[in-house]
Parts: C-alpha cells; structure tokens; sequence
C-alpha cells in the first residue's frame, strides 16, 4: 500500500472517502423496476385509458335501455307512491307563458328625427313659396283667382295665345278660360302692366316647380297640388303654427310600424280637421306622411321582464303516482313523459353500450398517446410524478361535472398547468379536455368555449405571475373574457337579454373563482409534487429567509460571493433565455453547505490565519471542501426547498477537480514517488450540470473567484480569464450533459465581461 504524509507528520495510509449515495429502500426499487418494465407501462396507460373513459364517457356507460318510442317488453309498475314533477311539460308551460305579446316604448330618438323632418318639410316649402312671389299676382277684382291660377299653370302656347288675342279678335281656337281670361283683361287700361305680372309670376312658378325636387319635395306629392301655392299668406301662416304642435300630440300618441298608410292619413286628417281650416287640411295631411316615421319599437328589457316573471309564476306540472300504478303496459310504445316516470324511479335499466364506450376509450388511448409524444417535446423536463398530476387535473373537470357543480374548472387547470410547466403544454391539455366534455358528458357547447378561453388565457399568463397583484389582475382579465366570451356566444343565439345578462355575470365571477381557488390549492400542489413556479421562485430569493439570512451571518464572504455569481448568472441566463428568477433562486442556496465550516473556505476567513495550513493535508482539506456539497444537499432538504433548485448545490461543482488541492498533493508526489495522486480523491461527487441554468451558475462560480483577484486589469485581460476558464470547463466534459453548445459560451463571456465591467468601473481619486 502506498502512503502519503498525514497531518501530524507521521506516514499513514491513504484515506479514501468517496460520497456514498444514501441506500435506497427496496420498496422503492420494486416500485421503480416496476414502472420500467413494459409490460406494468401498458398496464398502467389501459388504466389511466379506462379511468379517463369513465370519467368522461358517462353517457355510454350509463345509457338507459327503456326510452321513448321502445315497446315494454312487460308491464312496469310503479314500486312505491310518489309525486313526481313533470320537468318536460313545466318547460312547455312556462315556453307558453314567455310568448307573451310584445310591450313597446315611444323611441325618443325616432321622435327627435321625424321633428327635424317636419321642421325641413316647412323650411322648404316657405322657401318655395318664396320664390312664387306674391299671391294673388294682382287683385282680385280686376282678375279672379281661378284665373289667376290658371293662367300661372298654362302652358307656354295656351299663354301666348291669350297674348295675341288680346291684340287682335279672340279667334274660335280659344278654351273657355282662355276666352274668359281675354274678356276680363281687355278693358284693363294697364293691361301691359298686367301681362308683364302675369308672366313674370308664371316664370316664379316654373322655376318653383323645377326647385322643388332638389329640396326634397317628390313631383308627384304635395307640391303639384293646388293647396301649397294656392294658399293665402294668412292659411300659410296658420298651417306653420298648428303644424308641429299637431306632429307632437301624434308622436306622443306613437305611430306603429305596421300600421297601413289608409289608416295612418285617416288619423292625420282627423287631427287636422279639429286645428285647420279645410283649405289646409289637405295640405297638412300630406306633409305629416312625409315627414313623420313610426316611432313606436318593442322594449326588450320590460319585455324580458314580463316574460321572466311570467315564467316564474307558472307552478310545476306535478303527477300523483300511487303505489303499483301501472305506468306503461306491455307492449305498447313507451311515451315520452313515461320514459321520464321510468327514469324517476329507476326502472329504465340503463346498460353500458359497450361497443360505443370501446370506441371512445380508444379515441382517448389515441389522444393520450398523441398527447405525450407532444408534451415531450413542448416539456422535456417532465417527470412521471407530473404524469400523475396533469391525470388529476384532468380528471378533476369531469369529476366536478359528475358531482353537480355547474361549472367548468378549465380556467383553474390553465393556471395551474401553465405555472408548474408550460403554457403551451396546458393550452394543449385544456383543448383534449374541452373536446371530451360535449363528447362523453353530452354539455353545452356555450359554457366549455366560455370556459376554455379564460383557461387559455390564464396559462398564457401564468409564467408572468411574480406578486399576489399580478394574481389578481390575472384573476379579473380571465373572469372578464369568460363573460365576455358567454356573452358573445349567448347573443349570437339570441338569447333573452336579462338570461343573456345572468349568467354573462355568473361566467364572469365563475371564471374569478376558478382563478382564486387555483391560487389557494397551488402551494400545497407544488409542495406534494415537488414543484417550481415563478411566484414561488420569487419567494425563496427572498434575502430574508432563514436559510439566507444565516448564510450571510455565518459566511458574510460566502455571501457576497453569492450575490456576485447571481448577478454573472442572471445576466448570461437572460442573453440566452432561461429561466431567470430559477437561476437567481438556485444561485442564492448554491453555497449555503459552507456553513458546516465557514472558516475552511478564504472567503470568510477575513484576515485570520489560513485553517487549511494548519492542516497541511491536501487530502484532508478536499474533504472539507467537497463537504460543503453533500453538507448543502442535507440543508436544502431539510430546508423543504424543491427538487430544481437543491440541483444548483451539487450540479454547479459537478464532478470537476478541487485544484487547488490536487496541484499539492502533486508537488509532495513529486517529493515523495511513494505518495500515489488519485484524481478521485480531489473530484466533487457531482453529477455534472444537467440543465443549462446549472451549467451557467457553474461557470459564473468559476469566473467570479478568477475576476474578482484581478486589480486594476484591462477588459482583454478579464476576457482572455474566461476563455481561459470556459475552455478548460469544455475540455474538462463537465458541460456535456448541459445542453450547452459551443456558440452558447460566447455570448455568456460577453455576459460575465459586461458585469464584471460595471461592477470594477474606475472611480475619480479623492484629495487626502
């Protein structure tokens, strides 16, 4: 046996003391061998296959065998006397009873507009009486009114006409009005003057009837008639002023839609026959029809109202049954309301439709399998404990339903899988869920789409939950998009505006309280299940913590070594998208085994003399060293810390060389050739880095050490230590189950230079 010098100077043998890893029970290696085995895993996926097919197939497993329309194969009795409430005719009766005629309402907004129309009706047919001029064009006396208005609606050749034959012998040609015209302006001693009126008003008016059009009068309305151009300034005057008072008592009154234009102008009339004088009343009736619009609608809301409270009062169809009644003989077809008597007391004698329920059991088996080869890609790190979780949470939605409760749990099942694993892992679970439930359970569609886009949009979000206000937030955004969402879908189903209303508020709360209990049951979840959210990240990198606050107690150096590799860390992390707050948490507990012996590690020895030199065993020291590991392992276990972030404690050494100590037990080598170096006896126990997050805190505890002792050095300087560092790790192999590439170091040595740059900037230098 070879041997080595021992603390006290004496030669002993070699002292070997490799990490033992704890025994493991042989229950738990029975279990272990057994799940591995291929056989127990088609055991187990057929269980979970069938476990989920009841669960979410209760329709063909309990599907009764006597129905509407079957024959009786016997007559079927009633076992005991009961009454027993008729829910299909209830329904009937209370459908009946909404079909209640429809209530209205005067539309003010309607009202206001035919005002404004009736208002522009008037406006324009002044502005063309307007244009006419004057009426009568001359007076009376000298030429009636009937000629006068004659002789403005001639045409061109009928006028002429009158002209020449007032300068020569009325000709046989001439109509009477013509021949009565002439005689009534041949002894006018101004008749010049009078033609030159006449003509000019017969240019008024055609220019009046070319207008009107353009004004908004139709050519076949009122303005042809006689009654707007033949009325006397004093009817018009009047007819302005009763008008729109008469409008308003109509429009209060209200005017249906389907009311017919006969009845509607006989109304008008009759309003205006008690205000006008009959010159106008015509005239009036004629402006109103244009003018005025229906203005009565139906008014929804009390609609709904009547309809509810009708619905209410209808009492419930209830049939007396006395004992050993016969409720269907056989036979004879089974009638709908005695296939709900037989379903009431349990004699439809449901069966299992074994057939259907095999086919759904296989399209779940697909579907699982569909599943896990998806969620292995979407979630590599999954564990078979997590199997066991996602199961449950999947099992929870349709056991709910089957209990009673009148709601689906998809918003919690999104938050919690999103938090424990992958967004995209839980949007992917809650669309296979959402699939079975109208499937299997035979539910609306409405409430699961309501439901599953709340649960998408908290698994969306759930990575992003840091603080109990974030929680909250998330908690009113998906309670908000589930009413939302139910409230869109209930519209386009047009469905009564107060049920509408209802139950859009009840998804909205259903989807708050979905959100609330899926935070209260998260931390007994994560505790059961060893797992790792944000919000719990958060927690634990909380300064203030027992196991933090000793550390910086009993290892002040220690801890600022921590808070230094943490920044280098986060920093890398960050530039190569990993989980941030998971390496600042695991960084912070990485050293905590440092506290079995502070004072066997330079950073705490704050000027005191060196234990190690004392000790002058370079064996001895490595197992000192390499105990802060297995030391920090023990802490962290018993500390409840989960399983990702007590990773950091031994993965960060992984199975790398305690150099230092190995470069002395070398030198005494080469003193003394009998003294055999075994590498084992100066290697951490590891396991190497398994995750990239480890990887990055390893390099950064490497780095800090190595930057922290340059003083006053150049950044080619800093940069040239951590390729020295970093290429040494690679060489080393320490880094190949890391998931680390080679292109990832570069830009984590930008990340450590950077840090290292802000953390040693130079400093202006104060007078003494």
């Amino acid at each position: 046996m070879m041997i080595r010098p021992a603390i006290d100077g004496t030669f002993s043998p070699p002292v070997h003391r490799p990490v033992k890893p704890l025994p493991t029970p042989l229950l738990k290696q029975f279990v272990t061998s057994l799940l591995r085995s291929r056989l127990s895993r088609t055991a187990i996926g057929l269980v979970i296959v069938l476990g989920m097919s009841t669960a979410f197939g209760e329709k063909f497993y309990a599907q009764p065998q006597l129905k509407a329309g079957d024959i009786a194969p016997q007559t079927i009795v009633a076992p005991y006397a009961d009454q027993v409430q008729d829910a299909a005719a209830t329904a009937i009766k209370q459908q009946e009873a909404r079909q209640i005629f429809p209530m209205f309402m005067v539309d003010p907004l309607k009202t206001e507009t035919s005002k404004r129309q009736l208002t522009q009706t008037l406006t324009a047919a002044a502005a063309l009486r307007q244009q006419l001029g004057p009426w009568p064009i001359v007076d009376p006396a000298r030429l009636s009114l009937t000629h006068q208005r004659s002789i403005r609606r001639a045409t061109p050749q009928e006028w002429q006409q009158v002209i020449q034959a007032l300068a020569t012998k009325p000709g046989p040609s001439l109509t009477p009005w013509q021949t009565a015209t002439i005689a009534q302006l041949q002894p006018a001693s101004d008749r010049t003057a009078l033609i030159a009126a006449l003509s000019d008003a017969r240019q008024r008016y055609q220019t009046a009837l070319t207008t009107a059009p353009d004004q908004g009068f139709s050519p076949t309305g009122f303005v042809h008639s006689q009654s707007l151009f033949d009325l006397s300034e004093a009817d018009w005057q009047r007819l302005q002023t009763a008008l729109p008072p008469l409008a308003d008592r109509i429009l209060t009154q209200g005017l249906s839609v389907g009311l017919p234009q006969e009845t509607r102008q006989k109304a008008f009339l009759m309003q205006a026959q008690a205000v006008l004088p009959p010159a106008t009343q015509m005239l009036a009736v004629q402006m109103l029809r244009q003018s005025l619009e229906p203005n009565i609608v139906a008014d929804l809301d009390q609609t709904a109202q009547a309809a509810d409270t009708a619905v209410r009062n209808v009492p419930p169809v209830v049939i007396n049954i006395a004992a050993n009644q016969v409720i269907v003989p056989a036979g004879s077809p089974i009638a709908p309301e005695q296939a709900r008597l037989l379903e009431h007391f349990k004699l439809d004698r449901r069966i299992v439709s074994f057939r259907r329920f095999a086919q759904f059991s296989t399209a779940i088996g697909l579907g699982l399998a569909s599943f896990y080869l998806l969620a292995a890609k979407l979630y590599p790190a999954k564990r078979p404990q997590d199997d066991g979780l996602i199961l449950l949470l999947t099992l929870s939605t349709a056991l709910l339903i089957l209990i009673g409760v009148p709601s689906v749990n998809l918003p919690m099942v999104g938050l919690l899988l999103g938090s424990f694993y992958n967004p995209l892992l839980a949007i992917v679970t809650l669309c296979g869920i959402s699939s079975l439930l109208p499937i299997g359970l035979g539910l609306s569609v409405k409430p699961i789409l309501a439901s599953l886009a709340g649960g998408i949009l908290a698994a969306g979000y759930s990575a992003r939950v840091r603080s109990r206000e974030d929680s909250v937030l998330l908690g009113l955004i998906v309670g908000l998009t589930q009413g939302f969402v139910y409230f869109i879908l209930g519209w386009f189903s047009q469905m009564p505006w107060s049920e509408l209303a209802k139950w859009t508020a009840l998804y909205g709360l259903l989807g708050l309280a979905w959100c609330i209990i899926a935070i209260g049951i998260s931390p007994y979840l994560e505790r059961s299940f060893d797992l790792i959210t944000t919000t719990r990240l958060v927690e634990l990198a909380n300064l203030n913590r027992p196991l933090l606050k000793r550390l910086a107690a009993e290892t002040p150096g220690t801890f600022q070594h921590t808070l230094a590799v943490a920044n280098l860390a986060e920093a890398a992390g960050r530039e190569l998208g990993c989980n941030i707050e998971l390496i600042r948490t695991g960084t912070l507990y990485h050293d905590i085994g440092k506290m079995h012996d502070p004072l066997a590690f330079i950073e705490n020895q704050m000027g005191r003399d060196n234990k190690h030199t004392e000790i002058d065993d370079p064996w001895a020291s490595a197992i000192i060293i390499r105990k802060h590991v297995t030391e920090g392992s023990v802490m962290a276990r018993r500390a409840g810390l989960p399983a990702a972030v007590r990773r950091f404690i031994p993965e960060h050494q992984g199975a790398q060389l305690i150099s230092y100590f190995h470069h002395q037990a070398l030198q005494r080598q080469r003193q003394d050739p009998t003294i055999v170096v075994q590498d084992a006896d100066f290697r951490y126990a590891g396991p190497n880095p398994q995750s990239r997050e480890t990887a990055i805190v390893m390099l950064a505890d490497s780095c800090e050490a190595a930057l922290r002792s340059l003083h006053n050095a150049s950044p080619e300087i800093a940069a040239n230590m951590i390729q020295k560092i970093f290429r040494a790790r690679w060489q080393d192999g320490v880094l190949a189950e890391s998931g680390l590439h080679r292109h990832d170091l570069d830009p984590i040595a930008e990340a450590f230079l950077q840090v290292w740059q802000q953390t040693n900037h130079q400093r202006i230098a104060y007078p003494s």
